[in-house]
Formats: structure tokens, C-alpha cells, sequence
């Protein structure tokens, strides 16, 4: 497999709401582990936004995503649904 394919991004998590996704990119930063939010200011417009099909997404770098998968498991989930 090329280095490239490796790099690219791929979503690690989706979440309802922006802050969720930004506790869990600071966890991760935490690790070392490179991460990025994307639909993000899609969240204002969700009458027109499906949120529940895509929602905001955590994406990493397809060489982390084992270990970044390990780590927001182990996050509590009512940290991330107040």
C-alpha cells in the first residue's frame, strides 16, 4: 500500500454537536494523534442539513485510525452528550 493512501483522511467519529467533536480532537491531540473537524458550521443549518446521516466529522489519518478508534472508546459518553 503507498504511503499516500495511507495518510489520507478518514472519519474516525460523527457527532450531533461541534463541541462533542472538539473534546474528542483535544483527547486525541493529547495522544499525538493528528486529527481535523470537518461540518462544523454545518450545524446552523440543520433544517436543511441532515445531521443524523452526517453530522460533524472527526477525521484522522488512515495510519492512526487504530489507535485513535482505542482512545474515543474509552471516552465516557455522557462527556461528550452534555
Amino acid at each position: 500500500m503507498s504511503s499516500d493512501r495511507k495518510d489520507r483522511l478518514v472519519t474516525v467519529a460523527r457527532f450531533e454537536y461541534p463541541y462533542q467533536a472538539q473534546l474528542a480532537r483535544t483527547r486525541l491531540g493529547e495522544a499525538g494523534i493528528p486529527s481535523t473537524v470537518e461540518n462544523e458550521d454545518m450545524t446552523g443549518l440543520h433544517m436543511f442539513f441532515n445531521m443524523s446521516l452526517s453530522g460533524v466529522k472527526l477525521k484522522v489519518p488512515e495510519s492512526y485510525y487504530d489507535e485513535a478508534e482505542h482512545i474515543l472508546a474509552e471516552l465516557p459518553e455522557e462527556g461528550l452528550d452534555e
